[in-house]
């Protein structure tokens, strides 16, 4: 009969075993399991079979990059014809210089890097003004950079 309750003993023991190794989000160590014998036991050294402890590892989660934030797309500096006031102070503020004469005006805006020239006229006799021509100087300067140079330093004064 002991060896009958030291073999259920024993599987427990391995059942018990199996359950802790499957439970990966316990974090403290669980006591070695000691088999219980009889008072009566004549070989105590084959009762009392010992388990090693089992502890499981601490998973710690790997950190995920942060994606970069995709370019900013400038518009083409084409959007600029026909434009009306009101546009334009909305995507690039209100310009450096302007100049009236009547039926145009001509304003200006100027960044670190280029200047752009706008003639804005009358459609008709007291028509809404919009944009007619513009230019961008220095010509080693694209129209599309130099709208987007205007555009980041409104954005960067309207924060």
């Amino acid at each position: 009969m002991p060896a009958a309750r030291i073999s259920v003993l024993l599987l427990g023991l391995a059942v018990l075993s199996a359950c802790q190794s499957a439970n990966t989000d316990a974090i403290t160590p669980q006591p070695a399991f000691k088999a219980a014998t009889a008072n009566n036991d004549p070989d105590p050294a084959a009762a009392k079979p010992q388990a090693k402890t089992v502890t499981a590892a601490r998973v710690t989660p790997t950190p995920q990059p942060v994606p970069a934030e995709p370019p900013r797309i400038y518009p083409e500096a084409s959007v600029l014809n026909n434009s009306s006031p009101d546009q334009l102070k909305t995507m690039i503020g209100n310009p450096d210089f302007i100049r009236k004469d009547k039926p145009a005006q001509f304003w200006q805006y100027w960044s670190s890097s280029c200047r752009l020239d706008l003639i804005l006229y009358e459609n008709a006799k007291n028509g809404p003004l919009k944009v007619n021509y513009f230019n961008t100087e220095p010509q080693q300067i694209s129209a599309k950079d130099c709208l987007a140079s205007l555009i980041e330093k409104f954005e960067s004064r309207s924060r």
